[in-house]
């Protein structure tokens, strides 16, 4: 590359969603169920917020929790479902075996994909 630095990627669409991941923080333990939550926002709409296991199954996905997000609303006033940009999700514990790395995805109507992030998961023994 010389010093230079080259981007090559695929765009489709308007965009692809963007949020966060706010809870729980990294190597939480579950005992009973686990909330997950944050807020996802996209130029046209997010579809649904996807909660797995890293590399495997999904195992639900997020809530929209309406007019909880007025601190995303105001930063972000033109986007669309703004005042929807807040979700949660609560993981059964016992989907889990032992531990886990678990993925939360935002994904738009056109298929666009994001991370927004991943937490270490792991069971509370002898509960």
């Amino acid at each position: 590359t010389e010093g230079r630095i080259e981007f090559r990627g695929n765009i489709r669409g308007g965009g692809s969603p963007f949020g966060v991941l706010e809870l729980p923080q990294d190597d939480a333990v579950c005992e009973g169920s686990l909330r997950f939550s944050g807020w996802a926002l996209d130029d046209q709409a997010v579809a649904v917020v996807s909660i797995g296991i890293a590399g495997g199954e999904t195992v639900g996905s997020g809530s929209v929790i309406p007019n909880q997000r007025g601190d995303v609303a105001a930063v972000y006033q033109g986007y669309p479902h703004a005042d929807r940009a807040g979700w949660e999700f609560f993981l059964p514990c016992a989907q889990l075996r032992g531990s886990a790395q678990i993925e939360v995805k935002a994904i738009d109507d056109d298929g666009n994909s994001t991370l927004l992030g991943s937490r270490a998961v792991r069971l509370r023994y002898g509960k």
